[in-house]
């Protein structure tokens, strides 16, 4: 009870300001909250177009799209604006996620309608000649084959393409690289005209800035985007793994890579409080059973910890212990592979959370590090202009980042125990070792 008091101690100590909600002529929703007096301003315009808009033969074209969208509009006025951003220690900056684009800026007050319109210029001006994509083309390329040296990135993606069957959420880096290489101006073009349009968006403001500065400047900055409908999107059918499914690879690594996963809820599902404290009781945090009962007890593992990303659509939870694959011999020949023992003491752990309820203290400590980690996520200025804008696409529902907290406070330990019986069921097993000799 102690820990989940401090939580919420830090939350009454988060600084509290009441948002606003409009919605512009074209359809552009805006989030405002104001916060008077430190001089800044941080927005985040959200567009809604996940990988669920792609097809398996353009993936990853949402993504080109988005770095085509600032490259393209650099001009004097981008400059000014990138400097401006420079001298308060922020930037302006575009990223793709899993399920939305988000074009954000941290300015001053006195430059936030310039930034602003950097903003409209972003979505409404982008330049899809072949000069640009060319550019973007090369960079992209560039970054996928440095990311291709990341161990732990590769084996995530292919425990996911083993636990899910027809969802976006399984495409690979090879699929979004065939795109990259073979995607044409008129591609880019055809996916940009249809989903960067006002219905389609959410611009979410925090700082020293009124409501009625937002939407004056706003209206200023998107004039040049008309009203039109977004094409509707199907959500992908969910998924059951219909058995437990196990591959083994290595490379050339020093240490082995055990990972685990199992299909989850999606942030708008009912279940999804309770299996994030289902997941946060099982490998969240240094008080969680993974960390206390197989690296700390047993000795097992360097890094160790779960992964449970918000999603829109069907989510996952993938357990992941990164160890010393074999037992050394007094004489220090190589042994036998202990992953077999790593798995039975993971899998020990998620039967005792689907059987057994939690303990008041574990049920405390799992819901405070859950809390703690979703109301820590809004200390920053940025933070709280992006945290209402993200869930409410992830969630379909205005006003859920605040509507969440409330309902992780409810969850109890019965709860958690039919989380963990419902989604921690079949799994998908990859292990990667090192090379034989190596």
């Amino acid at each position: 009870m102690k820990k989940l008091l401090i939580v919420l101690l830090v939350f009454l100590a988060l600084p509290a300001f009441a948002q606003t909600r409009d919605t512009l002529d074209n359809g552009l929703t805006i989030l405002t909250s104001s916060e008077p007096g430190s001089g800044l301003v941080a927005a985040v315009l959200f567009i809604k177009d996940g990988c669920a808009n792609e097809s398996l033969q353009f993936a990853g074209l949402g993504n080109f799209v988005a770095n085509l969208i600032l490259a393209s509009t650099r001009n004097k006025s981008a400059e000014h604006v990138a400097a401006v951003a420079d001298s308060v220690g922020g930037n302006m900056s575009v990223t793709r996620n899993a399920d939305y684009t988000e074009l954000k800026v941290i300015t001053t007050s006195q430059q936030f309608g310039t930034a602003l319109s950097l903003m409209g210029e972003a979505v409404t001006e982008a330049n899809f000649e072949s000069e640009w994509v060319e550019s973007v083309r090369k960079s992209l390329m560039a970054q996928a084959e440095a990311e291709n040296d990341n161990v732990f990135a590769n084996a995530y993606e292919q425990l996911l393409t083993m636990i899910y069957g027809d969802s976006p959420y399984r495409r690979t880096a090879a699929d979004t690289l065939r795109t990259v290489k073979t995607a044409k101006p008129a591609d880019l073009q055809n996916y940009y005209n249809k989903y960067y349009v006002p219905e389609n968006m959410i611009l979410s403001v925090a700082g020293d800035v009124s409501r009625e500065q937002v939407l004056e400047r706003a209206k200023i900055a998107f004039a040049g985007i008309a009203p039109k409908r977004v094409p509707a999107t199907r959500a992908p059918a969910e998924e059951t793994l219909e058995r437990s499914l196990s591959f083994m690879d290595q490379r050339n690594v020093k240490t082995g890579y055990f990972l685990m996963g199992w299909l989850a809820p999606a942030v708008s599902s009912p279940d999804y409080p309770a299996m994030s404290v289902a997941v946060n009781a099982l490998g969240g945090g240094k008080g969680s059973a993974m960390f206390r009962n197989i690296r700390q007890k047993k000795g097992m593992g360097y890094d160790i910890g779960i992964i449970y990303p918000a999603r829109k659509y069907q989510s996952h939870a993938v357990a992941y212990i990164i160890t010393d694959p074999f037992k050394q011999t007094p004489q220090g020949y190589v042994g036998q592979p202990v992953l077999e023992e790593v798995k039975d003491a993971l899998l020990e752990e998620v039967n005792r959370l689907k059987t057994e309820p939690l303990t008041e203290d574990e049920l405390t400590r799992a819901k405070g590090y859950t809390l703690g980690k979703h109301i820590l996520a809004h200390q920053r200025m940025f933070d709280r202009a992006m945290m209402p804008g993200f869930w409410e696409i992830l969630s379909d529902t205005p006003g859920f980042d605040e509507k969440y907290t409330a309902e992780l406070e409810k969850v109890t330990a019965e709860d958690v125990r039919k989380a963990a019986e419902k989604y921690f069921t079949n799994y998908g097993l990859f292990i990667l070792l090192p090379r034989f000799g190596e």
